[in-house]
């Protein structure tokens, strides 16, 4: 988003970020089916390590957190510059699987 100056279409952007991610969201199953801990990985093309994030997006990403809905949030910068990428995302994933793991331990000792 770097690259768009106009502020109209920096939002309608985001909204459209937020409506993929609502309908990601509503494809989940209810909580007495689930056989996962719901992770969701951001992956960002930044050009800087500066984080352009919207109100609305993050608010949305804090309800579903607030709900549990979504159990965990990493983000994943790539800038244009970057290197090993399938190191870097392995080791996201890696992060994200260690995580869920103490997340479910602690959803199936009842503490949800």
């Amino acid at each position: 988003m770097q690259d768009i100056d106009d502020e109209l279409e920096r939002k309608y952007r985001i909204l459209d970020d937020c409506s993929r991610l609502r309908d990601i969201v509503q494809c989940l199953p209810p909580d007495e089916k689930l056989h996962f801990v719901p992770c969701l990985v951001i992956v960002n093309w930044v050009e800087d390590d500066k984080n352009e994030k919207t109100r609305d997006f993050d608010e949305m990403l804090a309800k579903l957190l607030r709900d549990g809905i979504i159990k965990q949030i990493l983000v994943f910068n790539i800038p244009p510059s970057a290197t090993d990428l399938d190191g870097k995302f392995q080791q996201l994933l890696a992060d994200c699987l260690w995580m869920s793991k103490i997340a479910s331990r602690t959803l199936y000792r009842g503490k949800k």
